[in-house]
């Protein structure tokens, strides 16, 4: 009607991280509940497939980012840009900060 096109997300120059990013915490919040009873873990165990301090700070498993932590496209190229990626909270910032992407 109006020549507005949808483009699926991942594919376009916006990768819109937000949903996934908070289901991604919330089970992340939920399995350290069930394995050690507290959810204010997830504030400083690292995502599952990951080492503290290594990169990628999230794990193969969820397809998103590259080996370098950089978040992904479909077909593999670095997504240009990441929207509500704050959606991650406190544990994207360490690599944020190390990957220069933010002021220390």
């Amino acid at each position: 009607r109006f020549g507005l096109t949808s483009i699926p997300n991942r594919f376009g120059i916006v990768h819109t991280v937000g949903k996934q990013a908070a289901e991604i915490y919330k089970a992340h919040e939920k399995n350290l509940v069930r394995s050690r009873g507290d959810k204010d873990l997830a504030k400083v165990v690292p995502f599952p497939g990951t080492k503290d301090g290594e990169n990628p700070w999230l794990g193969p498993e969820f397809d998103l980012v590259d080996n370098e932590g950089f978040f992904m496209d479909y077909d593999g190229s670095r997504s240009r840009v990441v929207h509500q990626w704050d959606r991650f909270r406190d544990k994207i910032q360490p690599w944020l900060k190390t990957s220069g992407l933010v002021d220390p």
